[in-house]
């Protein structure tokens, strides 16, 4: 099995080298959120995964980026959105019961981003207690997302919890050179790195 030959994170515009592939990364932080959710995320992170006020009112919780060789770029984000209430579109906790008890709806959260897709995970489950899916996507990135980099491949492995006061989404995008790349490193190396956060998150 291959390994990426070591984890540069960049944060805030640093850059700083790890002792060795992303799946070897053990040290954690626990952060505690504003809506009292929590998760861990690696510990080099710091406090960069905080959110401006502006996107925070909109439900972001958390966002941070890491970088590695081969396998590009890995952008992580939490996001909580509320049930119905009124909003357009905003599905009821029930929609979101049968959105994840329904293989083709499942998939469709992680699905329609670019081209030449191919699922990887698509599975039910709970969560702490909670309704929750899973689906992991690779693709070829295709207009502003392929110009914003790094390189065109792309897999986006993403799950949702379905709470009483609203649904999660803790979703992480690997950006590489192309999709055959991201979906190599995403399976070698970065597949437990984000399996480890998404067991770690608790929702109220």
């Amino acid at each position: 099995m291959s390994r990426s030959p070591g984890l540069a994170l960049a944060v805030a515009g640093a850059t700083l080298i790890g002792a060795g592939p992303a799946s070897a990364q053990a040290d954690w932080r626990r952060i505690h959120l504003s809506d009292e959710s929590t998760l861990d995320i690696p510990a080099v992170v710091g406090d960069d995964y905080k959110v401006p006020a502006e996107l925070a009112q909109k439900g972001d919780l958390m966002f941070f980026t890491v970088t590695s060789g081969p396998a590009g770029e890995l952008d992580c984000l939490l996001r909580r959105t509320l049930y119905g209430h009124g909003l357009p579109d905003a599905p009821t906790r029930q929609d979101m019961f049968k959105t994840l008890d329904s293989k083709e709806d499942r998939l469709a959260l992680c699905a329609g981003r670019g081209d030449s897709e191919r699922q990887a995970i698509n599975e039910g489950g709970s969560l702490k207690g909670y309704p929750s899916g899973r689906c992991v996507v690779g693709y070829t990135a295709a207009g502003q997302d392929a110009a914003a980099g790094p390189g065109t491949g792309r897999v986006v492995d993403s799950v949702t919890v379905a709470a009483p006061g609203g649904y999660y989404t803790l979703g992480c995008t690997l950006h590489a050179a192309d999709q055959r790349t991201a979906e190599r490193e995403w399976f070698n190396d970065w597949r437990r790195l984000i399996e480890h956060m998404q067991g770690s998150l608790l929702v109220p």
